[in-house]
């Protein structure tokens, strides 16, 4: 679908929610509910344990429902507004966060052989690792841009910096992963 038709879908539903319909809260959080909860998952990268995405998700929407009346559509996109309430809760809890433990990975559900599979999660785990390294503006524009696929003028939106900064910061973020991870011959069976 394109941006502009989810866009009047998101603002739609907004103003039947306003308007009383309550139902209609369901659309956006169908809408939303996997780009939102991978944006949570990767920027509390090594600052949650698990399910505190999954958590975080539901304050999100929670917080969003409650301030559903603040949004303004001649202001940016739903979408822009829904993910900058999920980054300021992301930043709080990364700065009450206790050093990272670093955990097993979940067992892939069709295993290859063992010796494949132990490559696999351990690249994972350098990943998470890697990502949780780099400073908060970086890995949030780096996720918004490669994982959740906003565009820069949306993550310049959510962030409340100029598109340049947040081209800089996706630039940056790339480089940094691709030197953390420069000694990792091997790639992800």
């Amino acid at each position: 679908m394109p941006p502009t038709d989810r866009a009047h879908l998101d603002d739609d539903a907004v103003r039947r929610v306003l308007a009383g319909d309550a139902g209609a809260y369901r659309e956006l959080v169908e809408a939303w509910e996997g780009p939102l909860l991978r944006y949570v998952a990767n920027l509390l990268t090594g600052a949650a344990g698990p399910g505190d995405a999954e958590d975080t998700a539901q304050e999100v929407f929670l917080a969003a429902w409650r301030r559903l009346d603040t949004y303004d559509p001649t202001r940016g996109r739903f979408s822009t507004w829904l993910f900058r309430i999920a980054r300021n809760r992301c930043l709080d809890a990364r700065r009450r966060r206790s050093p990272p433990v670093v955990e097993d990975g979940a067992e892939p559900a069709h295993s290859r052989r063992p010796e494949d599979d132990a490559a696999c999660a351990e690249l994972y785990r350098a990943l998470d690792a890697a990502l949780d390294a780099l400073p908060d503006g970086q890995r949030s524009a780096f996720v918004l841009a490669r994982i959740v696929r906003l565009s820069h003028d949306e993550i310049a939106a959510v962030e409340g910096v100029a598109v340049g900064t947040v081209k800089s910061r996706v630039a940056r973020a790339r480089a940094a992963l691709a030197a953390r991870l420069a000694h990792r011959s091997e790639i992800a069976p």
